[in-house]
């Protein structure tokens, strides 16, 4: 437990030592400590804890096991091809950590296999949704031809220039940025989920 630093009064406001960026800080920024330190409250401000949380590797690798474990253990998708987490939480941070590269996704090499060392990558964002949509078109027997999309909600091939463009759909596949469903069914969907609302609304 950090040394106990008693708190400081400057102007009427009650200020905290942060051990991490190394300053008096109001106590409005450090989170509770649930009864671990002798002040109820956290030993580093919050701008320092959410800076370690997105900047520290183990933290990140930490989180991302955590994460894994839940979706393998909760998601109908993963429950259905009976998936399993098959490595120890300390072998995957040492292998997060010697793999990390900023933006990086955990991907397993094929999808119908477990979560162990042997089924596992590292990839970019681009190169995740270039792998996940290559894998679908792949299981449903589809190849599309140049100029043209499939639409995975009414299952037909159409005009690139029928699909929205969306950043975080960008990949070496899909260099646009094209959603997966076409403009059409996106509208579909938006008038159903109005429709059902305002029915929701009106009971």
């Amino acid at each position: 437990m950090p040394a106990r630093i008693k708190h400081r009064v400057e102007n009427g406001i009650e200020l905290k030592w942060c051990s991490n960026c190394e300053k008096y800080i109001s106590l409005t920024n450090f989170s509770s400590s649930k009864g671990y330190q002798w002040d109820d409250l956290f030993y580093i401000c919050n701008g320092c804890r959410k800076l370690r949380r997105t900047t520290n590797v183990k933290t990140l690798a930490a989180n991302c096991y955590v994460s894994i474990c839940w979706r393998v253990g909760n998601d109908e998708r993963y429950l259905k091809k009976g998936v399993l987490v098959k490595i120890t939480k300390e072998a995957f941070i040492e292998w997060y950590v010697t793999n990390y590269f900023k933006g990086c996704h955990v991907d397993r090499i094929d999808n119908l296999g477990n979560y162990e060392l042997s089924n596992l990558q590292a990839i970019s964002h681009r190169g995740h949704n270039f792998k996940r949509r290559s894998d679908r078109l792949d299981k449903a027997g589809i190849v599309e031809p140049l100029g043209m999309r499939y639409c995975f909600t009414c299952s037909t091939l159409k005009p690139e220039a029928d699909f929205y463009k969306k950043k975080r759909k960008v990949s070496e596949l899909n260099l646009n940025g094209l959603d997966e469903c076409c403009k059409f069914c996106c509208r579909e969907k938006r008038m159903d989920y109005y429709r059902r609302t305002q029915n929701d609304l009106q009971i």
